[in-house]
């Protein structure tokens, strides 16, 4: 569970590893500094009914005002987004 928790944060980014991320430019090396989360403002948003250029915003805007506020506020929207399934494919 330690190691869990020193590796993963609740939310943060969900860095995409693939070759898609050279779409991220400029701000490819930032996104990849942080620890990837178990969910986040895209996840929270809808998924896939979210443009990647979007998700990218989504990212930025999180990393550059991130907030225990913020967090708990991502949390609550996952829950419905998981459960009902939004965004999913």
């Amino acid at each position: 569970m330690e190691y869990f928790l020193w590796r993963y944060q609740f939310c943060w980014p969900t860095a995409d590893y693939s070759p898609e991320i050279n779409r991220y430019g400029s701000n490819g090396k930032l996104i990849l500094r942080v620890k990837p989360g178990l969910t986040g403002l895209w996840q929270a948003s809808g998924r896939n009914d979210v443009s990647y250029e979007e998700r990218i915003k989504l990212d930025l805007f999180y990393i550059h005002n991130w907030s225990m506020g913020l967090d708990f506020k991502i949390i609550l929207q996952t829950i419905p987004s998981v459960l009902l399934g939004r965004g999913a494919s």
